[in-house]
């Protein structure tokens, strides 16, 4: 919508929707889970979407100030996993509504860990990749986390395991110009 908005020259209706979708947005300087901005905003609003549909995050985040990876890497990466996770413990009806993000940057590297309750039961397809729940098993979140991970050539697990998913993802840090 953003790009439709700039590429038709429509700043203005652009400037009122993003007033718009930053009322709904919390305030990302009331908690923070990292001293990284983006990601830290990232985990205050969908600290916010857990709170909202009774689901527990238990947070820990340990990124600086500066991350030597684009923001839209973290932003799809994290946002497609957080909203999955979420759409995911939504469904859980008996037992615990949890989301755990483990996440660290060290030497160079970015490693996150997220894992969260589901019910019902996973599909995977003939290549063992697991089948979303949404649109008729073509849902696109793991998709393009996958494939953005091997675009910055790391490292990307899946598993499930006692109604328990869970994602891993190893990103090299790069050297931003």
């Amino acid at each position: 919508l953003i790009r439709e908005y700039l590429r038709d020259g429509k700043i203005q209706e652009l400037e009122a929707y993003l007033d718009q979708f930053t009322e709904t947005l919390p305030n990302p300087q009331s908690i923070v889970y990292c001293q990284h901005y983006e990601t830290n905003s990232l985990l205050v609003y969908f600290a916010q979407q857990a709170q909202q549909h009774g689901i527990d995050m238990d947070v820990l985040v340990q990124f600086p100030e500066k991350l030597n990876l684009p923001e839209t890497t973290l932003s799809v990466l994290l946002g497609n996993l957080l909203k999955n996770a979420i759409e995911a413990c939504k469904e859980v009806t008996e037992g615990e509504k949890k989301i755990t993000i483990r996440a660290k940057s060290n030497h160079g590297f970015v490693f996150f860990d997220i894992s969260n309750n589901y019910s019902g039961t996973l599909k995977k397809n003939a290549n063992g990749e697991y089948l979303s729940t949404k649109k008729g098993g073509q849902g696109l979140g793991l998709g393009s986390v996958a494939n953005l991970v091997n675009y910055h050539k790391g490292v990307f697990e899946v598993d499930s395991t006692e109604n328990i998913f869970r994602v891993s993802v190893i990103l090299q840090e790069q050297n931003l110009l």
